[in-house]
């Protein structure tokens, strides 16, 4: 799993970022994952838009390597700013649009 730092996936000046709860995954989570929410919990996890669990709509973005475990585990996400769209796991256009409707948005300059 590659580590990517803060300053390789964030590339604006106004960064909202936050501390919520990730539900526990058998598999590793890399920094610059998209995430959703699940709908019972509240717990976030990988965005997928085939589910119907709530993780379908793209909501934020892990901003460290979170590994795998048996436990759900605090990690701090982007909830609002400007980001790398290379850096990012997991996104395609459909998320992208539910991001930039929640103020992340994408810089293809970066």
């Amino acid at each position: 799993m590659s580590s990517l730092t803060f300053n390789e996936i964030v590339a604006g000046n106004f960064p909202v970022i936050a501390t919520r709860t990730l539900a526990a995954s058998a598999s590793a989570r890399p920094a610059g994952l998209v995430l959703g929410k699940v709908t019972e919990g509240g717990l976030y996890a990988a965005y997928d838009n085939t589910k119907n669990d709530g993780t379908e709509t793209a909501r934020a973005i892990l901003l460290k390597d979170v590994p795998a475990g048996d436990s759900s585990v605090q990690a701090a996400v982007l909830l609002s700013g400007l980001v790398v769209r290379s850096s990012l796991t997991g996104l395609d256009a459909a998320g992208e649009t539910e991001l930039a409707d929640r103020g992340i948005h994408m810089d293809s300059e970066s």
